[in-house]
């Protein structure tokens, strides 16, 4: 008879493996490192939901969305000090008689303004509308990576704007809120709104004392596809507004201050600036506010109770691996022994990853996959050169 401690070795290994399958997941899925097949999941489950009437345009009282995408200047543009002719940025003109109405009275609740001030692009208002932007409590101004600014002051404001792609699929699929020592501009907003933050340990991130993680794959509740209808299908209303035309033009009947009174409002180019995403073409400001969305809702923590599903989940496979096993003989009933038969663990570790973003969880199952089909091939390898030796 075999000593106790033999018995249960194949089930401490597969605890082990499993435990290691969960911290290589959440390294990987803390990185930039984009994952193939990551919106798989959401574009199916979104697809059942706009079959179902349940996915549509979204935008929440408390937003007030400005659309700069018409309100445009042109400046001297030059290339190696040499002046090359013009182009097109956001008119600051306008930009800063929108926030000294909002600096005047204080009254909003955060101003999101995804608008670029990239180095080399200079206009007469520069001087006032970065100071100004430098006194606003409540506000954060939009950054690339490896972007300069057109003045370095604006840094104190600044948050990325950035996202992350696959190589085999062009749309949004991967927000990281911490670059570096560089923020999000969601990020930033959470921090200042909330008194918040995301704190890198190690390999380990916490918000506060909870395990969260730095990079997500983004829910998009709120959407914006330019327009919306009410419920009786009688009103067609842009839901956002023009900055010059619907805005500032009238603000002498309808205050500028009183639309954006205790809302946070999202400054950005809602026609040029958008994004593919697994619910369509979306303007890169409402992928920003969907992250700072997120990081309301939490979703960045760590669901412990999923965690322990997972280990359990994992563990089992292996377990299963190891001993030879395989769940169709199990089975007793000929209909179920032979669907199962159809069912490989890849396939399972989607139907989990269907079931969890129907519970509001999104996890992505790339790393586990590569490990399961690298280690499945290992074993067969050491399985098929033990046999050898043996026989001979």
């Amino acid at each position: 008879m075999k000593p106790w401690y033999h018995k249960i070795r194949k089930y401490v290994v597969a605890a082990l493996i499993s435990l290691g399958v969960l911290v290589l997941s959440y390294v990987v899925n803390n990185s930039s490192i984009p994952r193939p097949d990551e919106l798989k999941v959401l574009r199916i489950v979104d697809g059942w939901k706009s079959l179902n009437g349940r996915a549509h345009d979204n935008v929440p009282d408390s937003l007030l969305f400005i659309n700069v995408c018409y309100d445009k200047q042109l400046v001297d543009y030059y290339e190696e000090g040499f002046h090359v002719g013009h182009y097109a940025i956001t008119d600051r003109g306008k930009l800063l008689q929108l926030l000294s109405k909002a600096h005047e009275t204080d009254s909003y609740r955060y101003i999101m303004l995804d608008v670029i001030f990239e180095h080399g692009m200079s206009s007469p208002y520069d001087s006032a509308l970065f100071a100004l932007i430098e006194q606003m409590p409540r506000i954060v101004v939009a950054a690339h990576h490896n972007t300069a600014l057109q003045d370095d002051a604006l840094w104190s404001k600044a948050g990325l704007a950035d996202y992350t792609t696959t190589y085999k699929d062009s749309d949004f699929s991967l927000f990281q809120f911490r670059r570096d020592s560089l923020l999000s501009m969601p990020l930033r907003m959470y921090q200042e709104l909330t008194g918040r933050d995301i704190r890198r340990h190690g390999i380990l991130y916490a918000d506060g004392g909870h395990l969260c993680r730095n990079s997500i794959t983004l829910q998009q509740p709120i959407r914006m596809n330019g327009v919306f209808h009410d419920h009786d299908s009688l009103l067609r209303e842009k839901n956002y507004l023009y900055l010059g035309a619907d805005l500032l033009a009238i603000d002498s009947l309808v205050p500028v201050v009183d639309q954006m009174h205790g809302k946070i409002v999202v400054v950005g180019d809602f026609n040029s600036d958008r994004h593919n995403t697994y619910v369509g073409s979306q303007p890169g400001s409402v992928i920003c506010i969907n992250a700072y969305n997120a990081l309301c809702r939490h979703d960045h923590y760590i669901n412990w109770w999923f965690v322990a599903f997972l280990f359990l989940f994992y563990a089992t496979i292996v377990v299963f691996r190891i001993n030879g096993w395989s769940l169709p003989q199990l089975v007793r009933w000929v209909p179920l022994r032979m669907l199962l038969q159809l069912l490989s663990v890849p396939t399972l570790m989607l139907l989990v990853a269907l079931v969890a973003y129907l519970c509001g969880i999104v996890y992505n199952f790339y790393v586990a996959t590569i490990i399961y089909w690298a280690g499945g091939a290992l074993y067969n390898l050491l399985k098929h050169t033990t046999n050898e030796i043996t026989t001979t």
